[in-house]
């Protein structure tokens, strides 16, 4: 069984296919000025990324901001809860997800079950930090697909953060 995550974001269109519960292929396409071609350029490219034909995909689910223009769903999760639902799958004893968009950013409390228990959204003053993470990836000269990756072989945790202020 293969199913297909699709999310549409404010400057970008993710998909994912999930083969018996493994990623077994990903796409990321810029949106630019065509919502719609962007995505099927993305569903497109995913399953020939792994040699998958459009009829083996047994379910559709689109979530982000743009998820009700993915005509062809079988169904639609909130941002939250994918983001939830995501990091359970990967990480099962996750409990906390951090979500930065391009114009918002999420912080999620997930239960034991990978269900939202809690959540926050801020739209405001750093609802920019997706943009400044590609520009960090830039500045690193890290492609923003592998600048998570990255993060991910960290040997150090961080234990404290100090703001130096707020804007309002």
């Amino acid at each position: 069984m293969v199913t297909a995550g699709i999310d549409v974001g404010a400057q970008s269109v993710k998909v994912v296919l999930l083969k018996d519960g493994k990623v077994t292929s990903r796409s990321l396409k810029t949106i630019g000025l065509n919502t719609e071609a962007a995505i099927n350029e993305a569903f497109e490219s995913a399953l020939s990324n792994n040699g998958i034909k459009r009829e083996e995909i047994s379910k559709i689910i689109a979530t982000g901001a743009g998820r009700k223009e993915v005509k062809f769903a079988d169904g639609e999760l909130t941002e939250v809860g994918a983001s939830a639902k995501g990091a359970h799958h990967l990480l099962d004893s996750a409990r906390t997800v951090i979500d930065i968009g391009a114009e918002e950013g999420r912080a999620i409390k997930v239960n034991e079950k990978g269900k939202v228990a809690d959540f926050a959204i801020n739209e405001k003053c750093a609802a920019g930090a997706g943009a400044f993470t590609e520009a960090m990836s830039r500045a690193l000269e890290v492609d923003l697909e592998d600048f998570g990756k990255l993060s991910l072989k960290s040997q150090k945790a961080i234990t404290k953060y100090v703001s130096s202020g707020r804007s309002g």
